[in-house]
């Protein structure tokens, strides 16, 4: 029971950061029509994020316990590794939305180059 408590409270303390995602996911639907891409990249991003966040927490544990593994550091590395790879990506997306290369709206505001 107690295990559940701290799922709980661990979801609460989470909710602003839950709530800036939802609001960075309602701008970029609304407001990056015209980079179809990049919008691609960042509710991408935002959907690890949140998986993160609302999975996590019940997979690592039973990840972790798996296995033979005894050793108290194995197990921190790994979950340590199991929370920041799929971060790492999702942050990645957003630096490459962010300063990836733009693209032209319309026809004529391309460059012969």
């Amino acid at each position: 029971m107690a295990d559940i408590s701290h799922q709980l409270i661990s979801f609460a303390s989470a909710f602003p950061v839950v709530l800036v995602l939802i609001g960075g996911t309602a701008m970029t639907l609304t407001r990056m029509s015209h980079d179809p891409h990049g919008r691609a990249k960042v509710l991408g991003a935002v959907g690890i994020l949140l998986g993160v966040r609302f999975v996590f927490p019940f997979v690592t544990p039973l990840v972790l316990n798996f296995g033979p593994i005894e050793e108290i550091g194995v197990r921190i590395i790994l979950g340590g590794l199991m929370h920041s790879i799929p971060v790492s990506i999702a942050y990645a997306l957003l630096f490459w939305a962010l300063l990836g290369e733009r693209r032209p709206r319309y026809p004529d505001q391309m460059s012969t180059r």
